[in-house]
C-alpha cells in the first residue's frame, strides 16, 4: 500500500488504534482528486518506555517525533522507519505494524486546491544507547517521559504518552 492509495489507507485507518476526529469518515468520501499526501510519524520508545525519541524541527521552531512524507508506492510502516533513521541516524523495531493513530488535515495541493491529507503514527522500540545522527541543523535527542521539551505539540505528546501508558 502506497501514500496514494486509498483503498489501503482505508485498511491503515481501520486497524489504528486512534482515529483522530473524522478521518475515517474523511476517507471514506475523499477522491483521488481530493487526496493530499500521507504524512508518517515515528512514535519511538526505549526499552524501559521511560523516554521517547525526538527530533527539534529546524521549519516547525518544535521537538517533533520523526516523520515526514510517504512516497508514492511506499508502505507506511517502511516510510516512518525511513523517516526514523534519515532523522535521527537509528532504528527501531516496529511495536505492531497497525498505526497507534490516524488523522486528517484539510490541506492546501500545490496548485491551491484543497485536499485531505492523512497522517498516521508507528511505534517503535529502539536502544537509547545507539548514537544518534541526526540530520544538520536538526538535533535528536531522548526526552524522558516524566519531562517533556517545553516545545511540543502538546496534543500530541499526550496521545503518545496515552498510547505507551495503554500498551504497558
Amino acid at each position: 500500500m502506497d501514500g496514494g492509495d486509498l483503498p489501503g489507507l482505508r485498511l491503515v485507518a481501520k486497524a489504528a488504534t486512534r482515529v483522530e476526529g473524522d478521518a475515517v469518515a474523511r476517507l471514506e468520501t475523499v477522491s483521488d482528486d481530493d487526496l493530499g499526501e500521507l504524512v508518517v510519524w515515528a512514535w519511538v520508545f526505549d526499552e524501559e518506555r521511560t523516554h521517547v525519541l525526538m527530533v527539534d524541527h529546524h521549519l516547525f521552531g518544535l521537538w517533533v517525533t520523526p516523520g515526514g512524507r510517504a512516497g508514492r508506492g511506499e508502505d507506511p510502516l517502511a516510510a516512518a522507519a525511513r523517516e526514523l533513521f534519515e532523522e535521527t541516524g537509528t532504528s527501531g523495531l516496529p511495536v505492531s505494524t497497525s498505526p497507534a493513530l490516524v488523522d486528517a488535515i484539510a490541506a492546501v495541493s500545490p496548485d491551491g486546491r484543497p485536499v485531505t491529507t492523512f497522517g498516521a503514527a508507528f511505534v517503535f522500540q529502539a536502544d537509547r544507547n545507539n548514537v544518534l545522527s541526526p540530520e544538520d541543523g536538526q538535533p535528536a535527542r531522548w526526552w524522558p517521559l516524566a519531562q517533556p521539551p517545553e516545545r511540543r505539540r502538546e496534543h500530541l505528546w499526550e496521545w503518545m504518552v496515552e498510547h505507551l501508558t495503554r500498551a504497558m
